[in-house]
């Protein structure tokens, strides 16, 4: 995830890296990635190239150049909770917002925007879910890219989730640290969901605190069953902290995530 190969300079970690975003498309091509999932944050989208039609067009050269491709966008922004707002003219405005990244995506190749519904954006109640699926049935689909859900409910909950939206144009993102902080069983989660899947988070936590991966209470050895067992294919993003030391935070993580896909019957 972009934020994750460079040193933030006192930024959020969930936020997009103002001075060195370019620096991290080469960075993840040294570590032989394939992806890197985009972030907007809603802060600098006066730097973020993803929000000018010059930029845009960058991005999609540098892609093509580096053989690392953005093949979704973290729409962190929404978090703040716009789509589930009250207040009819502002929830509009962030309905807007989206309809034009969805667009954006699109033009650069994406193949799935990410919503996370969590903290002040979390559809905990009745009426907030309500709210939401009122946003969304005003969203106008591209066929070309996926809305992929990033929720803190219950497997049973995404389930009812989505099938009060388009199923076709719809999906959710499984983050096993999440997950693990939730208290939720991973297998059982990845029994109800796998077929709505579209991508998975690595991450590693306890109830409280980050890791890096395979140090936390995170049971990949689990979630590696699930993954096989129900057969499941596609991405693998890793959403990890960087702590003091991008750079070896991140070699340990994508060494960790490789060996954990190897491992993968299906790989």
């Amino acid at each position: 995830m972009l934020g994750r190969l460079s040193a933030k300079y006192n930024q959020p970690l969930q936020s997009f890296p103002l001075k060195t975003w370019l620096q991290e498309i080469k960075s993840a091509k040294s570590l032989n990635l394939d992806c890197i999932e985009w972030v907007e944050d809603g802060v600098s989208d006066l730097e973020n190239p993803l929000f000018s039609s010059e930029g845009r067009s960058c991005l999609v050269k540098l892609q093509e150049e580096n053989k690392i491709y953005i093949d979704s966008i973290c729409c962190h922004s929404f978090i703040s909770g716009g789509l589930i707002s009250q207040n009819i003219d502002h929830r509009k405005q962030w309905i807007k917002r989206l309809q034009s990244i969805l667009e954006w995506a699109s033009e650069i190749k994406s193949k799935a925007i990410i919503i996370p519904l969590m903290e002040r954006s979390a559809i905990n109640n009745s009426l907030k879910e309500n709210i939401f699926l009122d946003s969304m049935n005003q969203i106008k689909a591209n066929h070309n890219v996926k809305i992929l859900l990033e929720t803190d409910l219950p497997a049973v909950s995404s389930l009812r989730v989505l099938k009060e939206v388009n199923a076709d144009h719809f999906g959710l993102v499984y983050d096993f640290g999440n997950a693990t902080q939730l208290q939720f069983d991973i297998y059982n989660d990845i029994r109800l969901l796998h077929s709505v899947i579209g991508e998975v988070h690595f991450k590693d936590k306890d109830l409280i605190n980050s890791y890096r991966l395979g140090c936390g209470k995170t049971n990949f050895l689990l979630a590696a069953k699930a993954l096989d067992d129900f057969q499941w294919k596609g991405r693998c993003i890793l959403e990890t902290p960087i702590f003091h030391d991008w750079e070896a935070e991140a070699n340990h993580n994508v060494a960790f995530a490789k060996k954990f896909i190897s491992s993968l019957k299906l790989s």
